[in-house]
């Protein structure tokens, strides 16, 4: 027998004794003879392959044992651990569900305390923003009969005002001119508007004469806050509009109400004058030419210097029963003379304002100085101007707390994310809680300013350099208050307006027996059978500048809680509050609550009482206070017409179970639908307006859209 040919088999052809002997096969006879050393080599490897033959089912017969032992051990882990929290559990679950209880009903009672003493403090501040005086003066309605409901005030004619407010003149065809003619025509007044451009937006319509913005302008508050009710920003639009997507906002607005019927484009007013019967002429003149535009100054003359013989071609008079003033505040730069900075008439450079600021390209290579930050024109200004100017310097007069309008990446800032989710109910208790604890009022209004950029980088980076206030101007050297001097090519001020209207506004009042009440100095003036006349000039000299002077001596018109006129209430001034915050929705509530006064629904105090509690208009129009406190302070007023009721307990509460679920930045007007006016449905088409707006951003190489 072979004994080679089994460990041919087992082992295989790769070892060197079998190719040694294939290579001999050949050669050798048939009896080979095989080394002693081959020959063990062989069998030794045979007997290793005998035993790893039977070695796997050794091996899976102890795999199988291991893993049985193993799920035993681990099913029986198992079961103590979950006899162990079984035991646990039902040693501990009273004490556990006791503590839970306790923790809930700890929680209930504070929020109840809470909650409770916070509607209770913020009562009081609700009743403080009411009338201080009796609304004991009605108009008479035009659409209720005059008799009254349980409860109610007899109405009665406010003096020679006997006859129901049926027509509306609106002055100002921007945000607060739409707005106003909106509510006005929702009531059923006979509205007309006269707006002297060719078209609506106001300061926002980017290159018209009206135009009080630059190219690179964003609004200070997101879309959501700063809009009307009734109207919503698409959700593609940027959160922070800039004047492209306001301009396309506010004609989509007129629009969606159908208010084009109503407005009077390249119509300018020249005067109002009240007549003995209680209501209002107003003389017009038609600006539809463009050579009657460039002739306008000269027929404003002459319609005054011919007054009271036959009128200029082109000008009209028409009655209205009531007028309601949306011209805009923000006419006249208030830009200061040399009394504030000596030696300021005699700088040899170039010397502007912020509203005729449009571009950058005009400033490239010169040293630029920005005077006053504003509520955001200072910065956006600046920081618009530091990508071209040699040198960009801002000087600052106060300290400011510097808001971010967002991070940089484009996302939204916590604040905007919080008051985007604060409740209606939540957000009003909050806002009349901080106003009613003096700490948390003066942090409220601490001065602020937004900021589209990041003015604090520019200013680290160097790209801005932060000043304190001038005190002094000698050439084109200018010193600062903390000695320091430079030298500037140009000097932007950014230290806001002078409130003034393009016509004149008469009031004349005549009474049998009459008593008033300055509410400038508190001096009483009684007279009998007079004649009071109330004239305000609000024009400005040649020279675009009022002397101190004539600042000392210009009586400007009292208004009754920022709206009405105290001398003659059926004149209205909307948006003549400076507020910081959303001025759409201030200018609406003003609007509205006016209309529901001058249809009778809603009563103010009496005509003395008014001038007694009504504020003189500032000449300098500044930021008085929160946007918030205007509409907190207007939605009281309309209180019992939008809620039903005077109790802040009570409107608390509607706000807080209405199921529509508002959120406290939305217009008031959308916290509580009124399902009573009568309006056509909003159709318009946003998205695809908003589609042709392009930005152009190339200066602010960090500005975000947040």
């Amino acid at each position: 027998m072979d004994v080679d040919a089994p460990a041919r088999d087992v082992c295989g052809c790769g070892t060197r004794a079998e190719s040694l002997a294939s290579s001999r096969r050949g050669t050798l006879p048939v009896q080979v003879e095989i080394t002693r050393e081959v020959a063990l080599a062989l069998r030794a490897r045979a007997f290793r392959h005998a035993t790893m033959a039977h070695a796997p089912a050794r091996f899976r017969v102890a795999a199988a044992s291991a893993n049985r032992a193993r799920e035993a051990s681990v099913w029986t882990l198992r079961m103590v651990v979950r006899a162990a929290l079984v035991a646990c559990v039902a040693g501990i679950l009273p004490s556990l569900v006791r503590a839970a209880v306790a923790c809930a009903l700890g929680a209930a009672a504070f929020l109840a305390v809470f909650l409770a003493g916070g509607v209770a403090i913020a009562s009081f501040e609700w009743r403080e923003l009411g009338h201080a005086a009796p609304a004991t003066r009605f108009e008479p309605k035009t659409r209720c009969s005059d008799e009254t409901k349980p409860g109610e005030k007899p109405s009665r004619a406010p003096g020679r005002e006997s006859n129901p407010v049926r027509s509306v003149c609106v002055i100002g065809g921007g945000a607060a001119g739409i707005v106003t003619a909106r509510h006005m025509r929702a009531r059923g007044f006979d509205v007309t508007l006269f707006e002297r451009s060719n078209d609506v937006g106001g300061l926002w319509r980017y290159g018209s004469e009206t135009c009080k913005v630059f190219a690179n302008v964003t609004q200070n508050l997101t879309k959501n806050h700063n809009r009307f009710a009734g109207l919503k920003p698409p959700n593609s639009w940027p959160n922070y509009l800039g004047h492209e997507h306001t301009v396309l906002y506010l004609s989509a607005y007129v629009d969606a109400f159908a208010l084009r019927p109503c407005i009077k484009l390249n119509h300018e007013v020249r005067s109002v004058t009240r007549r003995d019967d209680g209501t209002f002429e107003v003389v017009v003149e038609d600006l539809s030419a463009d050579e009657k535009r460039a002739d306008a100054k000269k027929s404003r003359e002459k319609v005054r210097a011919n007054a009271g013989s036959k009128p200029v071609q082109n000008v009209h008079t028409k009655r209205f029963d009531a007028v309601a003033v949306c011209a805009g505040q923000l006419s006249v730069p208030n830009v200061p003379d040399d009394t504030a900075i000596p030696g300021l008439s005699g700088f040899t450079g170039e010397i502007t304002h912020t509203s005729l600021y449009r571009t950058n390209e005009p400033f490239r290579g010169k040293r630029v100085l920005v005077v006053g930050v504003g509520a955001a024109s200072g910065s956006d200004v600046a920081q618009d101007l530091c990508g071209v100017a040699a040198k960009t310097t801002l000087a600052a007069r106060s300290h400011r707390w510097l808001i971010r309008r967002g991070l940089s990446g484009g996302r939204r800032s916590f604040l905007t994310r919080i008051t985007d989710w604060l409740p209606t109910s939540l957000g009003l208790l909050a806002h009349l809680y901080f106003e009613s604890v003096p700490t948390l009022r003066k942090l409220a209004r601490t001065k602020g300013a937004t900021d589209g950029g990041d003015l604090l980088a520019a200013a680290a980076l160097g790209r801005v350099t932060i000043k304190p206030a001038l005190v002094s101007v000698r050439g084109d050297e200018v010193t600062f208050q903390d000695g320091s001097f430079d030298r500037f090519d140009v000097v932007i001020f950014a230290t806001g307006f002078r409130r003034d209207l393009p016509f004149d506004l008469s009031l004349s009042l005549k009474e049998e027996s009459f008593e008033s009440e300055s509410s400038c100095d508190g001096r009483r003036e009684s007279e009998s059978a007079r004649d009071d006349d109330f004239s305000y000039s609000f024009g400005s000299s040649s020279d675009g500048k009022t002397s101190s002077d004539e600042r000392n001596t210009e009586k400007l018109p009292t208004l009754y809680r920022g709206v009405l006129c105290a001398d003659a209430p059926r004149v209205a001034f909307v948006l003549y509050v400076l507020p910081f915050g959303s001025h759409f929705q201030v200018a609406e509530l003003q609007s509205l609550w006016a209309s529901r006064v001058w249809l009778g629904e809603l009563g103010t105090p009496s005509v003395e009482d008014m001038r007694r509690l009504g504020e003189q208009i500032a000449k300098l129009a500044t930021h008085e206070s929160s946007g918030e406190y205007y509409r907190a302070a207007y939605a009281r007023l309309l209180a019992p017409s939008l809620f039903g009721t005077e109790s802040f307990v009570v409107t608390f509460a509607k706000l807080l179970f209405h199921e529509s679920g508002g959120k406290y930045v939305e217009p008031v007007l959308e916290w509580l639908p009124d399902k009573r006016v009568n309006e056509p449905e909003t159709k318009c088409s946003l998205e695809d307006a908003g589609a042709d707006a392009v930005f152009k951003r190339e200066a602010w190489s960090g500005w975000s859209l947040a």
